[in-house]
């Protein structure tokens, strides 16, 4: 369901996304969570103050993305198990966690993509291997479109096609959550602590509670979480004109047991109508967050993808310890 044309004034909806988190900037930017760990610093750009983490000085450059509710600090584990092997970054895009939006943000896609762009080009450690997943994952692919000399590879977890991840997000909004603006980010800003920890909990199968443990802490200092605005704004009943298949090196990485995902059926090759030779490496046990309920299977996945990318061409050699 969608009720944006049935309201007078539906661009106020998405606006709350955008104001409420420049209204208290300085307890999101200045705030003990931009402290939380050593590797964590803050880019500001035209549109948007994004918060990131780097480790590695060498090898290539992989770039991921938290899935919302996930946040930075998630991926301990990840850049622990990474960073020997290629220099890894991981960044909230705006109104995620903690990057802040400033004034004027605009929520549709292609603004979305072209702040992202403009992150990958001020970090200047291309060319990337992006690593976005579910909904972001289309960000990737514009990105890799628009800026191919930036971009060697995509790995997408849980992504799918445009369609059916429309779909599986419209699953998601009970009550006109997502769908109605206004409404839809009020209810959501007042619960999103909450439907945090609740989203870990029904989406999740490994790892669950430590997932749960560190989204309570971000979203008790603040985080964002606009999954409405993303849904009435970025995720639109149809992709962009620009949005045309792209040949480059892919992997889907799929979650099996995201339960959400297997009531409504999600095919995760329907990612290869944008992505024609993608492979796709499905998790059996792993929920709705393959990356983060199984690392290790990640870390390993990432290195098999840079393998087929530079075949003859080893990646520094420290051994990735499958130990936790």
């Amino acid at each position: 369901m969608s009720s944006c044309g049935h309201l007078p004034f539906p661009y106020l909806g998405p606006k709350l996304d955008q104001r409420i988190p420049w209204l208290i900037r300085r307890r999101l930017l200045d705030g003990v969570q931009t402290r939380s760990r050593e590797d964590m610093s803050v880019m500001e750009l035209p549109s948007a103050f994004i918060r990131y983490r780097m480790r590695g000085e060498r090898g290539p450059t992989l770039v991921m993305v938290p899935d919302p509710p996930a946040v930075l600090e998630h991926y301990d584990r990840l850049l622990e198990l990474m960073s020997p092997n290629q220099r890894t970054v991981v960044f909230e895009t705006p109104a995620c966690g903690f990057s802040v939006p400033k004034p004027g943000f605009d929520f549709q896609f292609e603004p979305w993509v072209l702040t992202l762009l403009g992150f990958l080009e001020r970090l200047d450690a291309g060319p990337y291997v992006l690593a976005f997943p579910c909904v972001s994952s289309f960000a990737a692919i514009a990105i890799a479109l628009r800026a191919p000399h930036l971009v060697e590879g995509l790995i997408l977890p849980q992504a799918a096609g445009w369609g059916e991840l429309r779909r599986w997000v419209l699953s998601r909004s009970r009550f006109g959550m997502l769908t109605v603006p206004i409404y839809g980010q009020v209810l959501l800003y007042a619960l999103k602590r909450r439907r945090a920890s609740g989203m870990f909990r029904h989406l999740a199968r490994k790892h669950v509670e430590e997932l749960v443990e560190k989204a309570d802490i971000s979203f008790a200092q603040g985080a964002l979480f606009p999954f409405a605005t993303a849904t009435q704004k970025y995720l639109t009943a149809r992709p962009p004109g620009f949005m045309t298949p792209l040949r480059i090196p892919a992997r889907v990485v799929w979650g099996a047991a995201d339960p959400s995902h297997r009531e409504i059926g999600t095919d995760p090759g329907s990612a290869r109508r944008l992505l024609p030779d993608a492979e796709i490496s499905v998790f059996e046990e792993a929920g709705h967050f393959p990356e983060l309920e199984e690392p290790e299977l990640y870390a390993a996945v990432v290195r098999d993808f840079y393998r087929s990318l530079r075949p003859g061409v080893p990646l520094p050699d420290e051994p990735i310890s499958v130990a936790r």
